[in-house]
């Protein structure tokens, strides 16, 4: 009985499989234009351009900071964010 139970399994998994197989992709292998082509790097290089006009998201702010009375972590917050613009400075030439 189980031998049987096993054998229907194996033949009602297999059933997908063979169809996942003999699928033929369609529209994946299209051919681009030049037209196409210089699309794609215009926006690219858009895209480049506009993420080195963005501030730097890594910065670490403490949104508590000046609650405390240490008040250090707004001088550390300075530093850190003069750090991060000149690093941004340094690349951009």
């Amino acid at each position: 009985m189980r031998t049987i139970l096993s054998a229907l399994v194996i033949v009602g998994l297999s059933g997908p499989v063979c169809a996942q197989a003999l699928s033929i992709p369609t529209g994946s292998m299209k051919i681009k234009t030049q037209d196409q082509v210089d699309q794609d790097a215009e926006r690219n290089k858009a895209y480049e351009e506009k993420l080195k006009t963005m501030p730097d998201q890594n910065v670490k702010s403490d949104p508590w900071g000046n609650m405390r009375n240490t008040g250090s972590a707004q001088g550390e917050q300075k530093v850190r964010q003069k750090q991060a613009d000149q690093k941004k400075k340094a690349g951009a030439h």
